[in-house]
């Protein structure tokens, strides 16, 4: 017998999917650290002494690892991105010849149009079902560079992405 409706996993999924790598580690940390001091938690996780030993040496250092990595973000950009004070540069405007109409083909809508080629950079605009938006095929892996009807410009996950002729 499930323990939680199919429709509540689905949604936490969907959030912890799109929420950044360090939150994720910090909330982690947290968990554990929590963990070191209780015996039972929500009546669903219980510690045994054994266990608690580990849990607070554990805990200290995914949350180091969460808060470095979220310092690292805030003051040098996402991992891999091209910052300007701080800002991920726009994917740069090409000739309209590059770009071609496209609309998205994810399953559980909307699509995130984001400021840098990852799921770590801040969500630009999200694209709804049917939306038509433009993507450059020309760019490179799983990120294109795109741009709607209004003229944000960011990125969009490529598997996500369906072509209109």
């Amino acid at each position: 017998m499930a323990l939680w409706p199919v429709s509540i996993m689905q949604d936490a999924i969907k959030a912890v999917q799109d929420t950044p790598i360090p939150n994720l580690l910090i909330a982690a940390g947290l968990l554990f650290l929590l963990l070191g001091f209780v015996n039972k938690l929500g009546g669903f996780i219980e510690v045994s002494p054994e266990q608690k030993k580990l849990t607070i040496p554990i805990g200290l250092l995914v949350l180091t690892a969460g808060l470095v990595l979220s310092m690292r973000m805030t003051t040098l950009g996402p991992i891999g991105g091209h910052t300007n004070g701080g800002e991920v540069n726009p994917p740069p405007i090409k000739p309209e010849t590059g770009y071609v109409r496209a609309t998205t083909n994810d399953p559980n809508p909307p699509t995130s149009l984001r400021n840098g080629p990852g799921s770590d950079y801040a969500i630009v605009v999200p694209i709804q079902k049917d939306e038509i938006f433009f993507v450059d095929l020309q760019g490179s892996g799983d990120w294109l560079p795109a741009r709607t009807a209004d003229n944000k410009n960011g990125y969009i996950y490529r598997p996500l992405v369906r072509l209109i002729k």
